[in-house]
């Protein structure tokens, strides 16, 4: 989604002026493509979702719809983030343990 303004939280350094930065409720996604790409991958999701909500239960009005797509979506988020991201750096960062008398920490 465009911002009506260009020059709102806008870095447009070494680009034209007809060039307009996104609105996705994070002022990185204008500086970060990947942020950007990740917004958009999880908004499209949220709006799927949020269509078979409403197919499935009719009765929902769209402060439902969009509250129960919501509640889906980030626990989809964190599923990525707890299956892939943190097992990832499990396996790549074993733990160290030392012992020092009878106490036990983590290096």
């Amino acid at each position: 989604m465009k911002t009506r303004n260009p020059d709102s939280g806008c870095e447009r350094s070494g680009r034209g002026r007809n060039m307009y930065c996104f609105d996705s409720g994070d002022v990185r996604s204008n500086e970060q493509l990947q942020l950007a790409v990740m917004h958009t991958i999880w908004l499209r999701q949220h709006n799927q979702l949020a269509e078979k909500l409403a197919e499935v239960n009719p009765h929902w009005n769209d402060e439902k719809l969009f509250q129960e797509a919501r509640r889906i979506v980030g626990a989809m988020v964190s599923a990525v983030v707890l299956c892939c991201v943190v097992l990832i750096y499990i396996l790549t960062h074993p733990l160290n343990i030392a012992s020092s008398g009878s106490t036990h920490y983590l290096q």
